[in-house]
């Protein structure tokens, strides 16, 4: 089994540097195992990320693709990408680096200590696990456009969606035009949602195939969190 560090490859292929080269560190050796178990393995050591949205309607929920459906090959350049659109994965990507003047006095030296949730490690291999962002943009897509009483107050709700609904969506003229700017702001008003208690108790439906059905790294309520934790490499666990 081999298992890129995340973006890696799309990144080499966006900067078109052909002459590269990539060294692969192998985490387990799987070839014995018959197609059928060897992703089923995958699936259960969280290294497949099998959903899906449908690019005709982004707000509806993702669906999960069988492993004889995946792609195998993909494109990301200056010029376009092979990759669909997720908005709610943009949202809990820029939501790891809010920032919040309070934290000048809780945290000195941390201004994103009330960033939505910590990033951690496996207690077990001190591995990083795997798909924590891919986890929080399920949620925020539910609680974003399917289930309002998630939130802790229809204001806090309203001040997300005002500034949500002003970011401009794909296609945009080329992939540098984005304004990252904007999208840090929508995602700043995602930290109330995030530390509200009907957000620690939410579970993921288990078909989503994540490595737990609670979110990672969740804090309840205007607590500072420290740095995130730097982990290992991949670790290879029993299938």
């Amino acid at each position: 089994m081999l298992a890129d560090s995340p973006l890696c490859a799309a990144a080499l292929d966006y900067s078109k540097l052909k002459s590269i080269g990539i060294k692969f560190d192998v985490i387990c050796d799987w070839r014995w195992m018959d197609e059928e178990k060897f992703w089923g393995a995958m699936a259960n050591a969280g290294y497949l990320n099998s959903l899906v949205r449908n690019p005709d309607d982004l707000v509806a929920l993702p669906s999960t693709l069988t492993y004889k459906d995946l792609p195998t090959e993909f494109a990301f350049q200056s010029g376009g990408s092979s990759f669909g659109d997720d908005p709610y994965r943009s949202l809990a990507g820029y939501s790891r680096h809010t920032t919040n003047s309070t934290c000048d006095e809780l945290a000195p030296g941390d201004a994103t200590c009330m960033r939505c949730f910590q990033r951690g490690c496996n207690a077990t291999t001190g591995a990083a696990e795997p798909a924590w962002e891919f986890m929080w943009a399920y949620y925020f897509n539910v609680a974003i456009d399917h289930d309002l009483a998630l939130w802790p107050s229809i204001p806090d709700y309203m001040t997300f969606l005002m500034a949500y609904q002003a970011l401009p969506m794909r296609p945009v003229s080329g992939l540098l035009a984005t304004d990252t700017a904007a999208w840090q702001l929508a995602a700043n008003d995602l930290t109330t949602l995030c530390r509200a208690e009907s957000t620690g108790s939410y579970e993921l439906p288990v078909d989503t195939h994540f490595f737990q059905t609670t979110l990672p790294g969740f804090q309840l309520g205007w607590v500072p969190l420290v740095e995130d934790e730097m982990c290992v490499g991949g670790m290879c666990t029993n299938p």
